[in-house]
């Protein structure tokens, strides 16, 4: 890491913040002491091209002077943007509370020096999230008198009550309304 030039932030930005609710929303660390030191942040491989090239690429060099590199799997549709380094995993797992590993099962997905942290910073981490992991919809209310969608929706399917619950409480802090909906799927056979 010395060689490469890597740097660790003194202190939480909101580019910081970005990347890690990308991290959190469609991304995963790699941590086994002393082998794999990874960062993984997964995407659609044609409508989050830019995404990954454009933001996370420069997000990662400005952040940690890191060059990130891609993979893509054209059979799955999929595009990661990945980086190594022993000491940005450490930095991000140790000091900010990133998860190593499942974040579904974790019981802490979101880190703590989030969710105590100012208006702007929470808005940068949901900035990073939303841009991973949410979709937008609009709700079928076509009329004769407005003939488009104007009902939009913000919406992610989570696996985890926690990381729902803790991001209904920070878009809420954000003065932005949002509830949760739970469902229940039903699977044949």
């Amino acid at each position: 890491d010395k060689k490469r030039n890597v740097k660790l932030p003194s202190f939480l930005t909101s580019e910081l913040a970005e990347l890690m609710g990308a991290i959190v929303g469609d991304g995963n660390i790699y941590l086994k002491e002393g082998k794999k030191y990874e960062i993984t942040i997964a995407g659609h491989l044609t409508e989050d091209k830019y995404y990954h090239d454009g933001i996370l690429k420069v997000l990662s060099k400005n952040i940690f002077n890191i060059d990130t590199y891609g993979h893509t799997r054209k059979f799955a549709n999929v595009r990661y943007t990945r980086f190594s380094s022993k000491m940005i995993v450490s930095f991000l797992v140790n000091e900010m509370g990133l998860v190593n590993g499942n974040k579904v099962i974790s019981k802490e997905p979101i880190p703590q020096i989030i969710i105590n942290a100012v208006k702007n910073i929470k808005a940068s981490f949901l900035r990073g999230i939303a841009d991973t992991d949410f979709c937008l919809k609009f709700k079928s209310r076509k009329t004769v008198k407005c003939p488009f969608h104007y009902d939009p929706l913000i919406e992610r399917d989570y696996g985890s009550l926690v990381i729902a619950q803790e991001l209904i409480k920070m878009i809420k802090c954000l003065g932005i309304h949002a509830f949760l909906e739970e469902r229940v799927v039903v699977k044949n056979g």
